[in-house]
């Protein structure tokens, strides 16, 4: 059986490996530009968690790398230079495609925590993504300050081991010219550092229901984030409050909620307690 496992990616030559994910043993190509990874690249450099670009679907991806305009994140800025053949593009036509290349256009302000996350680093998440920029002032020439010298000064922020930093140092090797052509795009968001950056550090919580105050979850969980607070899926003794604007629901999270003595709060209620 061992003989039918590819040693060398079909796509790329590079070798593969076997990891563990979930429990599970997975083939993967070691290859971090791999084309087979081209498409899953580029569909999270766009998502939220990174430039944030609306328009730009899988399956409008997978369009523009068939016809060879995107072959890598930057080529996500040159689309520009297709305007007129996207245009003609089954599903797009002139008002589509001029909102696309607005969006495009909106996504070069950026803060450096949802740039380093739009990158795909190894063992760099969201959550790492966000250390890393606030230990750099949200400073994209502190960060490539610091990566020119040694990524294993972020150890000294707390949960970021050996590892990451191998990881991120590993990474900056292999791609810092790509990274370099990339940044040129962009105009960097400053975000000072307030009293209330900590505000919330510690506290674990659940968001469940419909939403007024905040535009979607995703915006909430942000919020949070930004005061120093994370927010898990689900219910548990090591939760600090359920985020509910029915907060008198009988659903099973309000149900457990209550079972654990955990305070379920309204969005007002979450207002009032970042303002005091």
């Amino acid at each position: 059986k061992e003989n039918l496992i590819p040693k060398t990616c079909p796509i790329c030559n590079q070798p593969t490996q076997i990891i563990k994910e979930n429990d599970s043993e997975v083939l993967i190509c070691t290859n971090p530009n791999c084309k087979g990874k081209l498409l899953s690249k580029l569909s999270y450099a766009v998502s939220k968690k990174g430039f944030d670009i609306d328009g730009l679907s899988d399956a409008t991806l997978q369009k523009f790398i068939d016809r060879g305009w995107l072959n890598c994140i930057e080529d996500i800025y040159h689309l520009l230079d297709y305007e007129k053949e996207i245009s003609r593009m089954e599903g797009f036509g002139e008002k589509s495609t001029r909102k696309l290349m607005g969006n495009i256009e909106k996504s070069k302000d950026i803060t450096l925590d949802k740039f380093i996350s739009a990158l795909s680093i190894p063992l760099i998440g969201t959550t790492a993504s966000k250390d890393i920029a606030k230990f750099c002032d949200y400073d994209i020439e502190k960060f490539k300050l610091i990566m020119g010298k040694s990524s294993y000064k972020f150890t000294k922020i707390e949960g970021f081991g050996d590892k990451m930093a191998h990881s991120l140092f590993d990474w900056w090797s292999d791609n810092v010219k790509e990274f370099l052509e990339l940044e040129r795009h962009f105009r960097f968001k400053k975000i000072e550092n307030n009293i209330n950056v900590d505000k919330l550090k510690g506290q674990n919580f659940v968001i469940t229901g419909k939403l007024h105050h905040f535009a979607n979850r995703n915006i909430l969980k942000e919020k949070i984030e930004s005061l120093g607070g994370k927010v898990v899926g689900s219910i548990s003794s090591n939760t600090s409050f359920l985020i509910n604007n029915d907060v008198n629901s009988i659903s099973s999270k309000n149900t457990k909620a209550k079972k654990l003595s955990i305070p379920i709060i309204s969005e007002d209620d979450f207002v009032k307690m970042i303002r005091e």
